[in-house]
């Protein structure tokens, strides 16, 4: 029985299966990671189309689901292995990485590889249709926000499908989306502090980035910032689009104060 601590959905449709392989663009021989196999619903279609399948499958009664030539099995957390995750896409020679990520965890999963996606050729995930919607949200929606950012400056994200809660078992009672992610240069050293900037400037939505900025930077340096990028002291944080952050960004880790 699928298990509810781990969030368990299996998908079982068969079209949107197909698609979701289809949307890696992979080929013959290539070598994919798959986090959180399951019980190999999208495995075994990958690797009867030739594909070499590297999987990471937290729950251990799950071993006997996943058998076969060409696939190599992790029974670890993916939230926390491997521990030197930029290492062992090199050793693994991966190029690809697919899932059906989990909805409890699945976004702490994919901002671990998210760092890494200048290295990749593509990554093909499916969210919570909410989650999905604020990683594609641009400047001025709702659903904008730090996760909207971050997405937008390390990769170009496309939409490949909405996926209906029938497609699963047992059903979830929210829609899925799936999306594909190309990377951007952006160096894996520079993530970690930009998005802890990116929190503190959403940290409150409702409010003026500027008073955002006040819980964290003295009110000289946040005046400056403003006066210098010719920002409106009332603009708030969803009104600016991701490339406006990486230079708000750049200005404060000049001016040595970002931590």
């Amino acid at each position: 029985m699928p298990k509810k601590e781990y969030a368990q959905h299996f998908l079982k449709d068969k079209y949107y299966i197909k698609k979701i392989i289809g949307a890696l663009g992979a080929k013959e021989g290539e070598r994919i990671l798959e986090i959180g196999p399951g019980r190999g619903s999208l495995t075994y279609p990958m690797l009867k189309e030739g594909f070499f399948v590297i999987a990471i499958e937290k729950d251990r009664e799950l071993e006997s689901y996943l058998k076969g030539e060409n696939l190599k099995l992790y029974f670890e957390d993916a939230t926390i292995f491997p521990s030197d995750l930029e290492e062992f896409l090199k050793e693994n020679r991966i190029k690809y990485v697919i899932s059906n990520l989990p909805y409890n965890v699945g976004t702490r999963i994919y901002l671990r590889y998210l760092p890494y996606l200048k290295n990749l050729e593509r990554m093909v995930l499916m969210f919570q249709e909410e989650v999905g919607e604020k990683i594609m949200a641009g400047a001025g929606s709702s659903s904008y926000g730090a996760l909207s950012v971050i997405t937008q400056t390390c990769s170009m994200v496309e939409k490949i499908c909405r996926v209906p809660p029938s497609s699963f078992y047992p059903k979830p009672e929210v829609y899925s989306v799936v999306l594909s992610f190309k990377g951007k240069e952006v160096s894996p050293a520079e993530f970690d502090p930009f998005f802890s900037f990116l929190n503190k400037c959403f940290k409150h939505p409702r409010k003026t980035l500027y008073n955002n900025l006040l819980e964290f930077f003295s009110k000289n340096i946040i005046k400056s910032m403003f006066e210098n990028l010719e920002l409106d002291f009332k603009i708030r944080p969803h009104q600016i689009a991701p490339e406006g952050f990486s230079g708000i960004y750049n200005f404060f880790k000049g001016e040595k104060c970002l931590f």
